[in-house]
């Protein structure tokens, strides 16, 4: 059973985050991108579904890999 898992979630190329924009102009982090589609009014820009999947496939591996290894330490 996993009690936890944290996943912060960006897309490549993904929207750049306005609200960290540094001295200078430079921007900042990447916006986390939202794992489901944002309600109406939610979200500033355009949600791609497939811009997130990257992230749940890192998510899936991670899940694979503890489920068929006799050693992990999730066991």
């Amino acid at each position: 059973m996993v009690v936890w898992l944290q996943v912060r979630p960006v897309a490549p190329n993904g929207p750049k985050n306005n609200a960290q924009i540094g001295l200078g102009g430079r921007w900042g982090r990447a916006c986390q991108y939202p794992f489901k589609k944002p309600a109406k009014g939610k979200w500033d820009h355009f949600w791609h579904a497939c811009k997130i999947e990257p992230s749940k496939e890192v998510v899936r591996k991670v899940f694979r890999y503890h489920q068929r290894t006799n050693a992990s330490p999730l066991r």
